[in-house]
């Protein structure tokens, strides 16, 4: 901590005087950083073009805005690779109103510097000849750094007006000889390179008249495919023609593949009867899975599933580091991490309005409400005279969880300040930690040009600041999107079991919807599932269950179940209505009772349920204390009765109950928007304990491709959550809400450590149960001594 006073103390004490450089220094740092890594020259387009290996990033992720920003990813090179002599290439456009004096791009391999480029000047080429031993063999990490001012504008609007992006078809690495052709099973994740536009195509083969068990096994080898390229915006088709630049993938027994040659299905892989066939001009890598039989076939399969599941890529630690950080680093109850543990490295920033995050990940059971709250160290630092409205916003998945104001005459330091961070606004799998700071300055109104140029430093916030996640509850709740597509396996991110998908039809158009968000789905939880196609309802529940399609094709069956209104009911306001309730009497409970607690229909299945465990409580301690009576040790009376109150207590609270309706009723459903093109509604299973039913759906077949393909593909798979989310009009904005009721189920071994922390968090998510539950017992508790006190004492004749 002195240490860290010492730093930051000096950092203050010459804020005033830090500046980013001029024209001239900024050409000197470029000499020196090109030294490290590399040298920059000016190059011509059609001398690139075909010799690329594209950056594995969208359009959306290569796009800065604001006055500063940062970018990292993770490119696999091929040992031949990095003995030849390499290229990087970024093709710049910026906005005109960059100020060039003091707006930079730093480009960064394996954290060292290797080049910079000054903004503002129109479109650009930066090439920049990477030093031997610059790139290593496996996954390298790419980062690239922007620092961007508004030439004449001074105010927090000018800063929405620049922008930097970089083409996504015309930058990346650039190889003497062009690339190489991956020939290995271990080197698939250099075939990402073969997109143009940070999508990995997926050609699945199936054959004429394909059955649902052949689409199963071919989509198990598409998971598998997914994870062992480390693909995280895949999409796949089922139709023909494959894009030359797509990976294909066949399954089938030796027979149905050998076209006269079985010898090619013997299997180059490790794993038996798996063959990987490089690409060639014109033909897309082939990786085919064969068997004898179909059960050598599923063996195959089974045996190429362990093998990604187990599959470490290779790389530099920034490269891997790049890599764990796209899916944000996993954290677990009552552990603390840096931010710089997490991503974040310090920077002065000199801009007015500040933007930094970081991504973590919480198991699947994590349960989030408000029975604890973690902590926020924060070590930071802001200038003197800043405005009034100056202040830091800390957001968790994008609710505000703290602020601070900024606005001090004199310069302050923020030294280890503890920060509310309410477990409520966390949820299972991905988490981003946000800050942003509006930091205006009595200099603004001048906007004096040469200040401009030598902008200083308003604000650092130092990466030794600290996140503390308290011990938490962990137990399954469905519905929870976030679990599914963050936290862990099948449908309810839970311990992974089978996966009925329901399609309308195993035509191309179902399929390539269905294929492109479950293999997503493997890559974010990291395993693939067992899947089971269909076109119909299963007869028996088996788990997890998934449907894809139109409103009108989806069974009325799995609309109740998700609580997603059908279209027979319309599309309203977008506004969710109270979910159906059983309209059963609560047992033991007079008519009277709920007229003087006015209890609504949620609270008479809360109240029926809680009267049942009661009785139930009651003869279960009238059980254990019968058990004396038996020659029985004291450990195992202890251990009999803590499970048995156990089951009690989940009973008396009603935790683990969903209330339901077999005659569902449409328009007490949740109403999609007017606008919205899709719809992941989820809800429980209707028998089966911890298993989830999930609806992906739009209101027709082209919508609901187009938006698969948009969630798939950019950041807005992070944005699932809740019971329901939607993504609404030709933007694609998302919208997630939580649904009214929720079921319960146990995944860890049961404590009453765990059971306090999640009954706790069960009373702050339904807090009028938890009132009308108190009242109730306290109006119990008046009765039975008001009776007691009456049967004792000396009466009066």
């Amino acid at each position: 901590m002195t240490l860290y006073r010492s730093l930051a103390c000096a950092a203050l004490a010459g804020l005033s005087a830090i500046a980013v450089t001029t024209a001239a220094a900024t050409a000197q740092q470029t000499a020196a950083a090109f030294a490290i890594g590399g040298t920059a020259r000016a190059i011509s387009p059609a001398t690139e073009a075909g010799r690329l290996a594209p950056l594995p990033a969208t359009a959306e992720q290569l796009s800065f805005s604001g006055e500063s920003g940062a970018r990292q990813f993770a490119l696999y090179v091929l040992p031949v690779e990095t003995t030849r002599t390499s290229r990087l290439v970024l093709w710049l456009q910026s906005a005109v109103s960059i100020m060039p004096e003091s707006s930079s791009l730093r480009v960064f391999v394996n954290d060292l510097p290797v080049g910079t480029a000054t903004l503002g000047t129109g479109e650009q080429a930066l090439s920049i000849d990477l030093a031997p031993g610059t790139l290593q063999p496996g996954f390298n990490q790419i980062r690239i750094a922007v620092d961007q001012h508004h030439r004449v504008d001074c105010s927090r609007a000018g800063t929405y007006e620049l922008w930097t992006t970089i083409d996504p078809k015309r930058s990346g690495l650039f190889f003497d000889g062009g690339m190489t052709a991956v020939t290995a099973l271990e080197d698939m994740p250099a075939l990402a390179r073969r997109s143009t536009d940070g999508v990995t195509t997926i050609h699945a083969f199936l054959p004429a008249g394909a059955s649902p068990a052949d689409v199963d096994r071919t989509m198990s080898a598409v998971q598998s495919a997914v994870l062992l390229g480390e693909f995280s915006n895949p999409q796949v088709t089922f139709a023909k023609p494959a894009d030359p630049a797509a990976i294909e993938v066949v399954v089938g027994t030796q027979s149905t593949l050998a076209g006269g040659n079985p010898s090619r299905l013997a299997g180059n892989t490790p794993i038996p009867s798996v063959t990987f066939e490089p690409g060639a001009i014109g033909r897309a890598p082939r990786l085919i899975v064969s068997g004898t039989t179909v059960e050598d076939l599923e063996q195959s399969l089974q045996q190429l599933s362990a093998a990604a599941v187990k599959h470490r890529p290779a790389g530099t630690a920034s490269g891997q580091r790049a890599l764990a950080e796209a899916k944000g680093r996993a954290l677990a109850g009552g552990q603390s991490i840096s931010l710089a543990a997490l991503g974040m490295q310090t920077r002065q920033f000199t801009g007015r309005f500040y933007t930094e995050q970081v991504a973590f990940q919480l198991p699947a059971d994590f349960y989030p409400a408000d029975y604890a709250d973690g902590e926020l160290a924060l070590n930071a630092g802001y200038t003197a005279r800043l405005s009034d409205g100056a202040q830091l916003v800390v957001r968790a998945n994008g609710r505000v969880v703290s602020t601070i104001k900024l606005h001090s005459s004199r310069r302050g330091l923020i030294d280890n300040q503890k920060l509310r961070l309410p477990l409520s606004a966390l949820q299972p799998g991905k988490n981003i930690l946000s800050f942003e700071a509006n930091l205006p300055s009595d200099s603004d109104a001048a906007c004096d040009p040469a200040v401009q140029a030598n902008p200083p430093v308003r604000l650092f916030i130092s990466d030794t600041s600290t996140l503390k996640i308290p011990p938490f509850a962990r137990v399954g709740h469905l519905p929870e999107l976030a679990a599914m597509t963050g936290g862990g396996g099948g449908a309810n991110g839970g311990s992974q079991r089978d996966l009925s998908v329901v399609v309308g039809a195993l035509d191309p158009a179902h399929l390539d919807v269905a294929g492109s968000f479950l293999a997503k789905l493997a890559w974010s939880v990291g395993r693939p599932a067992d899947l089971h196609f269909q076109t119909t309802m299963p007869h028996e529940e088996t788990g997890d269950l998934i449907g894809f399609g139109t409103y009108t094709q989806l069974p009325q069956e799995l609309l109740a179940a998700a609580r997603l209104a059908s279209p027979e009911t319309g599309f309203g306001s977008g506004q969710t209505s109270g979910l159906l309730v059983r309209d059963a009497a609560a047992a033991d409970l007079s008519e009277d009772w709920k007229k003087a607690f006015e209890t609504d229909t949620g609270d008479q299945g809360i109240a029926e349920a809680a009267a049942r465990g009661a009785t139930a409580a009651v003869s279960g301690f009238q059980s254990f204390v019968s058990s004396f009576a038996e020659p029985v040790d004291l450990a195992t009376r202890l251990k009999t009765l803590g499970a048995d109150l156990g089951d009690r207590a989940l009973a008396f609270a009603g935790l683990s109950q969903w209330a339901g309706d077999d005659d569902f009723d449409p328009a007490m459903a949740y109403r999609p928007a007017s606008d919205a093109s899709l719809v992941i509604a989820q809800g429980p299973a209707p028998e089966a304990e911890g298993a989830a039913w999930t609806i992906v759906a739009a209101s027709d077949a082209p919508a609901l491709a187009k938006s698969v393909a948009m969630l798939t593909t950019t950041s807005r798979w992070n944005a699932i959550g809740g019971g329901f989310t939607s993504m609404r009009g030709d933007a694609g904005a998302m919208e997630s809400r939580p649904a009214a009721e929720e079921r319960l189920f146990e995944t860890q071994p049961r404590s009453l450590g765990n059971l306090r922390l999640v009954v706790a968090g069960w009373f702050s998510r339904h807090t009028q149960s938890y009132v009308t539950g108190l009242l109730a017992i306290c109006l119990l508790l008046g009765a039975t001594t008001y009776l007691f006190v009456r049967s004792i004492g000396e009466r009066r004749p």
